[in-house]
């Protein structure tokens, strides 16, 4: 998730720099011809980038936000099989079937949901900062804006969410240092589910998620 989010702000930052250099929108438009694009299209491409420049300035901060959290889905997938794989070895009573279902199945489920079926399955309760909590709720709603309708806030949206400011239909837009929050809050919620899974199964045979 580190490097997802230094990849996306130092791809930002190099683009940034490059356009700047002196001939360097020239040489671009060489590029694309080069490519096969012909200069009508590349024209036509760059009206639309000034129409919608508002939009794709924020590009870079969406696809962060969508690549942190598919990589927390991969993370908490991989998690939920590690404990299943496990907790034979362990020697502690065997997990309910239901729960052993909701294991298999818990990168499909809603965060909060997920940290409550892996606490049920070690049982215990986990240290999580309920703030982070917050900001990883509110990230998650923001990530299926922009999935399933644009980042165009909808009414689902302004039923759950806690910020307030947004309007029907408004775009969800959000600045760096809330990517930043969100990031800071998936990368606490991280250590606070895998250090108690690897205590609890520290004496079996596997010893990697």
């Amino acid at each position: 998730m580190q490097g997802a989010l230094f990849y996306t702000a130092f791809a930002d930052i190099a683009a940034g720099q490059r356009v700047r250099q002196q001939g360097a929108i020239k040489e671009i438009e060489e590029a694309f011809a080069v490519s096969g694009l012909s200069k009508t299209a590349y024209e036509e491409s760059w009206h639309c980038l000034e129409k919608y420049k508002e939009l794709f300035e924020v590009s870079v901060r969406q696809s962060a936000l969508i690549a942190l959290r598919s990589h927390w889905d991969w993370y908490i997938s991989k998690l939920g099989a590690f404990i299943l794989r496990q907790h034979p070895e362990s020697g502690i009573s065997p997990l309910p079937n239901k729960l052993q279902k909701l294991l298999a199945k818990v990168g499909f489920k809603e965060i909060t949901e997920q940290t409550r079926i892996i606490a049920s399955a070690l049982s215990c309760e986990l240290k999580i900062d309920p703030s982070h909590l917050e900001s990883i709720h509110e990230m998650s709603l923001v990530r299926n804006l922009g999935l399933h309708n644009r980042w165009e806030v909808d009414e689902y949206y302004l039923a759950k969410s806690h910020v307030s400011g947004f309007k029907l239909r408004e775009v969800r837009l959000f600045p760096i240092s809330e990517l930043e929050q969100w990031h800071q809050a998936l990368i606490s919620l991280i250590s606070s589910t895998w250090k108690p899974v690897a205590i609890q199964y520290c004496g079996t045979s596997e010893h990697t998620i």
